[in-house]
């Protein structure tokens, strides 16, 4: 199975973006600005992690859309929002 496939999980789960393997690769730079100070509050560490699933669905929008359409468009809407 791919692992984008592996991190999906299907629709109302929580993307767990570092079981993509080749993603994580791809995405090096990114996660490496994230914070990861070993002092970080709880409240840093899962804002950190939101940030990384947040660019894993912005990167497999469309594999998305094949598997839950609907739920691809709403990700979409809140993208644009997000833009203004």
């Amino acid at each position: 199975m791919e692992s984008w496939r592996r991190a999906w999980k299907g629709s109302g789960v929580p993307v767990a973006p570092y079981e993509d393997t080749e993603w994580v690769a791809q995405r090096r730079e990114f996660l490496a600005s994230l914070p990861s100070e070993p002092n970080l509050s709880d409240e840093e560490a899962a804002h950190a992690y939101r940030l990384a699933q947040a660019q894993w669905i912005k990167d497999h929008l469309e594999q998305i859309e094949d598997e839950d359409p609907a739920l691809a468009a709403r990700i979409q809407e809140e993208i644009d929002k997000s833009r203004g």
